[in-house]
Formats: structure tokens, C-alpha cells, sequence
């Protein structure tokens, strides 16, 4: 029997490590510049959106073959 609880499978699969281009307060602790943070899929898009995270490289490279055709 597993002793993993299903939540902690769960929300680990919905997060994502993104690495700051610059310092950042997250979750009310600041990291500097190059840090690597988890976090969740929306917060991820809001902090590349803002140009606080480098931009994510599998993304990037699906919008440019869509774009191509």
C-alpha cells in the first residue's frame, strides 16, 4: 500500500521550476537573480508574461512551428 497521500502526487505534477532573470519577492521570501523556484502553472505564465522568469524554451519552440505553417 502506498503512504503517498494523492494531493502531494497531484500537486507536485502542477508545478513547474522556472529561474528568475532578476530579483524577485515570491511567497514573501526574496531571491536573487538566476534563482530556481516551483511554481504552480499559472503562476508561471504570469511571472514570464511580466519578464520576471525566463521564458519557457518547449513553449517557444511550439508557437514558432505553428507559426511557420
Amino acid at each position: 500500500m502506498s503512504t503517498i497521500k494523492p494531493e502531494a502526487t497531484v500537486k507536485a505534477a502542477e508545478t513547474v521550476k522556472v529561474k528568475l532573470l532578476k530579483p524577485h519577492t515570491h511567497g514573501g521570501k526574496d531571491h536573487p537573480k538566476d534563482a530556481e523556484l516551483d511554481v504552480d502553472k499559472a503562476t508561471a505564465e504570469w511571472l514570464r508574461n511580466a519578464g520576471v522568469v525566463e521564458k519557457d524554451q518547449a513553449a517557444e519552440a511550439s508557437a514558432a512551428a505553428v507559426a511557420k505553417t
